[in-house]
């Protein structure tokens, strides 16, 4: 699943975005964005067009070591819904 996640997020960081970056809080924000669109992505591609997506994410801040059911928040998208998802993985 790592080599999934670094092969996107190479493909967006190199081919889609193609930003020059002049500073460490650029980079930062780079960064954090091309991994959020490498998942979308994968997400995208796995939905094969028709399916929808479910996320399960931790709901706020807390220890994501430990993290139990009921700390967590569902949420199901339709697969034409592309920004929605990008939003929620950001």
């Amino acid at each position: 699943m790592i080599a999934t996640v670094q092969a996107f997020f190479l493909k967006h960081l190199i081919f889609v975005k193609k930003v020059k970056i002049h500073n460490h809080q650029q980079v930062y924000a780079q960064q954090d964005e091309c991994l959020a669109a490498a998942i979308t992505d994968i997400l995208m591609n796995a939905s094969n067009g028709g399916d929808k997506i479910v996320l399960v994410l931790p709901a706020g801040l807390i220890n994501r070591a430990n993290i139990s059911p009921s700390q967590c928040q569902k949420m199901t998208f339709n697969a034409g819904q592309v920004n929605a998802v990008f939003t929620s993985v950001s």
